[in-house]
């Protein structure tokens, strides 16, 4: 089963880009049949980033996971958020396959 990482920008309008990554999600569902898509804004939405500290951590677990994926989707916005930019730098330096939106 292929292992499809959703990198999607996170701060600046939390809830909207919750509810738009959710779309993504299904979007990707549908184009890539029988794969599994990982959602990082849903995986780690118990997490908390209050601070710098907390954004670390996170960040450190979605390139956990992403190391163990087959690709990164790279959703629009993604230029705009230093997060998604090391999740690229990290997909690129591993060879993951890269797709964008």
């Amino acid at each position: 089963m292929k292992m499809i990482y959703m990198s999607h920008p996170f701060t600046g309008d939390e809830e909207r880009n919750t509810k738009d990554a959710r779309y993504m999600e299904n979007l990707l569902l549908k184009l890539y049949p029988g794969s599994c898509v990982v959602n990082p804004l849903d995986l780690f939405s118990g997490m908390t980033a209050e601070d710098e500290k907390g954004y670390v951590k996170i960040l450190a677990c979605c390139l956990e996971v992403l190391g163990r994926c087959d690709m990164i989707f790279m959703c629009t916005g993604w230029k705009s958020s230093a997060g998604c930019k090391a999740e690229l730098a990290l997909a690129l330096q591993k060879g993951i396959e890269v797709a964008y939106d």
